[in-house]
């Protein structure tokens, strides 16, 4: 998690491996395969993160376990949307709509933000938006300060202000050049 915090992915990618190695439980290595593709995806890499997330989600299935199977089907979608792959909508929608049945508030704040992410990417400002502000409402239920900055931080992205874009530009910089500049790990 440190190295990927400071963008090292190769050796956060050695270290996740490491743990997948000695993981002894099938949903102790699922969580690490979704980390693994998540890195993955920092690296825009897709077609990578894509069968980590497959495998991911398929070893959920088997486990039966819905947390598991909403974020790996969550995550995959995603992944799928940076390629325009026709089910990355259906497979965040669904993921959704099982956070939403087991009242999963955490999952349903990734599912909303990754929608609006989803909506950002097709110019579907209004649809982004909407899912932007839902995340919002989410983060502001389960009172996570990183949740509602991060949400306030995708509200301000929809924002055609030039000013606003480039102060989140600004502020942005300087959030990575703080954390990579400092040892507080």
């Amino acid at each position: 998690i440190i190295q990927r915090e400071y963008n090292n992915y190769d050796e956060a990618l050695k270290f996740y491996n490491k743990s997948l190695a000695l993981a002894t439980k099938t949903s102790d290595s699922i969580t690490i395969i979704n980390n693994i593709a998540n890195i993955y995806l920092d690296q825009k890499k897709y077609d990578q993160a894509i069968s980590a997330l497959k495998n991911s989600y398929n070893s959920s299935i088997a486990l039966n376990n819905k947390k598991q199977i909403a974020r790996a089907l969550n995550n995959l979608g995603a992944a799928q949307s940076k390629i325009n792959t026709q089910e990355a909508l259906s497979n965040i929608t669904k993921a959704l709509n099982i956070r939403e049945g087991i009242n999963d508030n955490i999952g349903m704040y990734s599912s909303y933000k990754h929608l609006a992410e989803y909506y950002q990417e097709r110019n579907k400002t209004a649809l982004a938006l909407n899912y932007a502000n839902k995340a919002y409402k989410v983060a502001k239920s389960i009172n996570s300060a990183n949740y509602i900055n991060d949400a306030l931080s995708h509200i301000i992205d929809l924002d055609k202000n030039p000013k606003v874009v480039e102060y989140k530009k600004l502020s942005d910089s300087f959030a990575l050049s703080r954390r990579l500049g400092e040892n507080k790990f």
